[in-house]
């Protein structure tokens, strides 16, 4: 189930999927790409690790509906210029 998957994860990459932070066995969660409130699956090729702050602020978002969000939330704030790619 989800413990024997997500140990695997954790030996093969033990780093968030977002962030890059290295994660731990108590720091970590599996995160649904498709959310399950989307009707994502618990299938391997849907569920990754992430550290708590990043699954949480993905919340119920897919990662790209996330990182869209997240880019105009920093055009916002004059981080960055809208449509800079770099």
């Amino acid at each position: 189930g989800y413990r024997a998957y997500r140990k695997k994860l954790l030996e093969r990459d033990p780093h968030c999927i977002y962030c890059g932070k290295r994660v731990g066995d108590g720091s970590s969660s599996l995160d649904h790409a498709v959310p399950a409130s989307r009707g994502g699956l618990n299938a391997p090729w849907n569920l990754w690790l992430a550290c708590e702050p990043c699954n949480q602020a993905k919340a119920n978002r897919t990662p790209l509906q996330w990182l869209r969000d997240l880019e105009r939330a920093c055009e916002q704030m004059g981080l960055i210029e809208a449509g800079d790619d770099g």
